[in-house]
């Protein structure tokens, strides 16, 4: 298996992952959300914003946002907040 991720100009990014998800394998998701964090030249270590949220800086100005709990296929209500804030600090 491969993952080609084709992308021009960078961008912030924002993504919650469910570490027990039967639908969406959470490894290909974590391949994905990698290389997007490679583009936007995000550094590996992460600031913890709170229980499930981590803001990884960026070289180039777009951060990445990235929101993990250890449940399955399911929105939580705690994400609204990591929501929130992502769109609130997008220039």
């Amino acid at each position: 298996d491969t993952l080609t991720v084709v992308a021009s100009p960078t961008c912030f990014g924002l993504r919650w992952v469910g570490e027990t998800n039967p639908r969406v394998n959470p490894q290909r998701k974590k391949l994905t959300y990698m290389a997007v964090m490679k583009l936007n030249k995000c550094g590996l270590q992460g600031e913890k914003i709170d229980q499930f949220t981590t803001l990884y800086p960026s070289e180039s100005g777009n951060p990445f946002t990235l929101f993990i709990h250890s449940d399955g296929h399911q929105y939580l209500i705690d994400a609204i907040e990591t929501i929130l804030t992502f769109f609130k600090n997008i220039k």
